[in-house]
Protein backbone atom coordinates (compact mmCIF):
# COMPACT_ATOMS: atom_id res chain seq x y z
CA UNK A 1 0.00 0.00 0.00
CA UNK A 2 3.30 2.59 0.99
CA UNK A 3 4.46 2.18 -2.77
CA UNK A 4 0.82 3.50 -4.08
CA UNK A 5 0.65 6.14 -2.21
CA UNK A 6 4.23 6.81 -2.72
CA UNK A 7 3.59 6.76 -6.36
CA UNK A 8 0.43 9.21 -6.70
CA UNK A 9 2.10 11.87 -4.44
CA UNK A 10 5.08 11.46 -6.97
CA UNK A 11 2.85 11.56 -9.74
CA UNK A 12 0.97 14.55 -8.15
CA UNK A 13 4.03 16.64 -7.63
CA UNK A 14 4.72 16.21 -11.50
CA UNK A 15 1.32 17.11 -12.25
CA UNK A 16 1.91 20.11 -9.96
CA UNK A 17 4.78 21.07 -11.38
CA UNK A 18 3.41 21.07 -15.18
CA UNK A 19 0.43 22.78 -13.83
CA UNK A 20 2.44 25.53 -12.14
CA UNK A 21 4.23 26.19 -15.30
CA UNK A 22 0.72 26.50 -16.98
CA UNK A 23 -0.37 28.93 -14.39
CA UNK A 24 2.86 31.01 -14.88
CA UNK A 25 2.52 31.30 -19.00
CA UNK A 26 -1.44 32.20 -18.20
CA UNK A 27 -1.05 34.76 -15.14
CA UNK A 28 2.68 35.92 -15.10
CA UNK A 29 4.93 34.79 -12.40
CA UNK A 30 3.67 33.45 -9.17
CA UNK A 31 5.61 35.67 -6.62
CA UNK A 32 4.61 38.94 -8.27
CA UNK A 33 0.92 38.00 -8.19
CA UNK A 34 1.42 36.50 -4.43
CA UNK A 35 3.34 39.74 -3.44
CA UNK A 36 0.93 42.37 -4.89
CA UNK A 37 -1.93 40.77 -3.34
CA UNK A 38 -0.76 40.60 0.29
CA UNK A 39 0.14 44.47 -0.50
CA UNK A 40 -3.71 45.25 -1.66
CA UNK A 41 -5.21 43.20 1.20
CA UNK A 42 -2.56 44.79 4.24
CA UNK A 43 -3.89 47.75 2.51
CA UNK A 44 -7.78 46.71 2.30
CA UNK A 45 -7.78 45.52 6.02
CA UNK A 46 -5.46 47.46 7.87
CA UNK A 47 -3.06 45.03 9.12
CA UNK A 48 -0.57 43.03 7.18
CA UNK A 49 -0.92 40.09 5.13
CA UNK A 50 2.12 38.20 4.33
CA UNK A 51 2.81 36.45 0.74
CA UNK A 52 2.71 33.29 2.97
CA UNK A 53 -0.89 34.02 4.25
CA UNK A 54 -2.06 34.61 0.99
CA UNK A 55 -1.10 31.50 -0.06
CA UNK A 56 -2.23 29.51 2.90
CA UNK A 57 -5.58 30.76 2.10
CA UNK A 58 -5.44 30.21 -1.62
CA UNK A 59 -4.25 26.78 -1.06
CA UNK A 60 -7.35 26.21 1.62
CA UNK A 61 -10.10 27.52 -0.86
CA UNK A 62 -8.53 25.31 -3.71
CA UNK A 63 -8.32 22.63 -1.51
CA UNK A 64 -12.12 23.01 -0.56
CA UNK A 65 -13.26 23.27 -3.90
CA UNK A 66 -11.51 20.20 -4.85
CA UNK A 67 -13.89 18.57 -2.35
CA UNK A 68 -16.88 19.76 -4.14
CA UNK A 69 -15.69 19.34 -7.34
CA UNK A 70 -13.43 15.65 -7.47
CA UNK A 71 -13.33 15.75 -11.34
CA UNK A 72 -11.69 18.70 -11.30
CA UNK A 73 -8.14 17.51 -10.30
CA UNK A 74 -6.50 20.78 -10.58
CA UNK A 75 -8.04 22.19 -7.67
CA UNK A 76 -6.68 20.01 -5.42
CA UNK A 77 -2.86 20.64 -7.53
CA UNK A 78 -3.21 24.31 -7.30
CA UNK A 79 -4.07 23.75 -3.87
CA UNK A 80 -0.58 21.63 -3.41
CA UNK A 81 1.30 24.51 -5.40
CA UNK A 82 -0.03 27.03 -2.90
CA UNK A 83 1.02 25.37 0.18
CA UNK A 84 4.24 24.85 -1.77
CA UNK A 85 4.49 28.44 -2.40
CA UNK A 86 3.14 29.24 1.20
CA UNK A 87 5.75 27.46 2.87
CA UNK A 88 8.72 28.76 0.74
CA UNK A 89 7.62 32.27 1.42
CA UNK A 90 7.50 31.42 5.36
CA UNK A 91 11.01 30.02 4.47
CA UNK A 92 12.19 33.93 3.47
CA UNK A 93 10.26 35.90 6.22
CA UNK A 94 7.29 36.48 4.26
Amino acid sequence: MTDSITNSVQERYKRCSSLLEERGKQYGVPEENIIRTAAMATALLGFTIKPSHVCFILACMKICRSNQSPEKIDHGDDGVNYLSLAFEFRFRGQ
